[in-house]
């Protein structure tokens, strides 16, 4: 089974992307332009993606962004090649019953040692999503 992989928007990064997973086997590359009428959100509702790639530095709209964060079907991963970084969002669920499984989460997605550079997102770059 093919995974659909949706390549949001037109920018030399996404360009770039859709070149080099063209012939990967087992990829079904779905362009999408920016400028649908029906929104990157309702797009991704009719053709039911697995992943949605796009550009950090062109970014997604808000509205679709806190309506694919909401999703547990779609993972979101965001690319910037100048800095060759990916932030990946997923919808994976974990309980958290105790200050333990906040814990174990924590030691699974913190990295081991500090990054070479900090970070470049900060809470207020990314809009309030009202889940």
């Amino acid at each position: 089974m093919d995974h659909r992989v949706a390549l949001f928007g037109t920018s030399l990064t996404i360009a770039s992307i859709g070149a080099a997973l063209a012939d990967v086997p087992g990829l079904e590359l779905l362009p999408v332009e920016p400028s649908r009428d029906d929104g990157l959100a309702g797009w991704v509702d009719a053709h039911q993606p697995d992943v949605v790639i796009f550009d950090l530095v062109a970014g997604l709209p808000d509205s679709a962004l806190c309506h694919l964060v909401a999703r547990s079907d779609v993972a979101l991963i965001g690319l910037d090649l100048e800095t060759r970084r990916m932030l990946l969002l997923s919808g994976e669920r974990a309980g958290l019953l105790t200050t333990d499984d906040l814990v174990r989460a924590v030691k699974k997605l913190a990295p081991a040692e500090a990054p070479a550079e900090p970070g470049c997102w900060r809470s207020d770059d990314l809009p309030e999503c009202r889940l």
